[in-house]
Order: structure tokens, then C-alpha cells, then sequence
């Protein structure tokens, strides 16, 4: 007995706890687009820019801060490892320093 029942506006009776998941599943499912939208954004950057190797930092300026998408530093960090990972990108660490690029 979830509480106060809502009718939708379908006729269904939606308690409020199911309402609740319903809109954090919508949460996390933008969340999610945001960050593929992130990840294509960085990988066609690279591919773009084809030879220019450039940190987490810059391309996280470059790419995620222009065009206001709500990522941190860390999850770019992230989707650039996992990039990697995936081969679609290379890394070169220098100095403490990750510095990604495609060939």
C-alpha cells in the first residue's frame, strides 16, 4: 500500500511510490543520454582533430563545457578510458599526464 493514489491520465491508478520510480527512471534514463551524447561528442572531436593529442581537460572543455552538457571532469575521464578500452581511441601517458588521440 504504496499511499495516495493518483489517477493518470490514461484512467490508471498510480500510487505514489510508483510514481517516484517512474520519474527516477526517467532520471537516470536522460542521465544516460547525456552521457552517449558526451562520448559521441568526444570521440568525433578526436576523429575530427585527427593527430592532435590532447588531455582529459582540454577535451572536456572543448567538447562537454561548449556545449553545456552536465558531465564532470571525472566522468569525461571515464568515457575516455572506456573509449580506449573500446579501441576507438588511443592513449598516451606522458608525465602523469593521459593524453588521447586517434591515429
Amino acid at each position: 500500500m504504496g499511499g495516495l493514489n493518483i489517477i493518470s491520465i490514461w484512467g490508471w491508478r498510480i500510487t505514489h511510490d510508483e510514481r517516484k520510480l517512474m520519474k527516477k527512471s526517467l532520471k537516470l534514463e536522460e542521465e544516460d543520454n547525456i552521457l552517449r551524447k558526451a562520448e559521441k561528442l568526444l570521440s568525433n572531436y578526436l576523429v575530427e582533430n585527427k593527430g592532435k593529442a590532447l588531455t582529459a581537460k582540454a577535451l572536456h572543455k572543448r567538447c562537454v563545457e561548449d556545449n553545456h552538457l552536465d558531465v564532470s571532469l571525472t566522468e569525461t575521464e571515464k568515457i575516455l578510458r572506456d573509449l580506449h578500452l573500446l579501441g576507438r581511441i588511443r592513449l598516451d601517458a606522458k608525465e602523469n599526464v593521459n593524453y588521447y588521440f586517434v591515429s
